[in-house]
């Protein structure tokens, strides 16, 4: 019986613990995202600008 509540308690501390850790990294994947866009589109810009240039080149 004295297992069982402490297998109880384990078993909740760990499923806090793991909501808490779900919960972080959502929030880590919904404000991250900006900062990739914004290096994406600046190489995609920067593409786009060489390739019109050595079109002109040519």
């Amino acid at each position: 019986m004295e297992n069982d509540i402490a297998l109880m308690a384990t078993g909740y501390l760990l499923a806090r613990i793991g909501v808490l850790l779900a919960f972080g990294y959502l929030i880590y994947r919904v404000l991250r995202p900006t900062s990739r866009r914004v290096r994406v589109q600046a190489q995609s810009q920067y593409a786009r600008e060489r390739s019109n240039a050595t079109r002109l080149n040519r």
